[in-house]
């Protein structure tokens, strides 16, 4: 996990789209990944959480991390499987990316 934050902020992306993301709300920093990733300056998200397991407070899913505020965010269910996928929309200038 520590190497992943270091790529990311060595590359210095607008956009970091994760599949595989987890995330502990109660087990402190070192497994708190959404406070990492808007520590390393990417402070708006949307998170699936598709996969939730309350005794432990662990979820997992899909993120979308971004400098810029996402518009538009949307998770769309996967009929087969409890995963998902994520979409939203960024404005980079005049444009809208999705």
């Amino acid at each position: 996990k520590r190497e992943i934050i270091s790529f990311i902020k060595a590359a210095n992306p607008d956009v970091v789209c994760l599949q595989e993301f987890c995330q502990y709300d109660s087990i402190g920093y070192d497994n708190n990944h959404i406070k990492r990733m808007t520590d390393a300056g990417y402070p708006y998200y949307i998170f699936s959480k598709d996969y939730e397991k309350q005794t432990v407070d662990y979820q997992s899913g899909v993120a979308i991390f971004s400098k810029t505020p996402l518009m538009h965010e949307k998770r769309i269910p996967f009929h087969a499987a409890f995963e998902s996928i994520l979409v939203a929309d960024i404005v980079k200038g005049v444009d809208t990316i999705r």
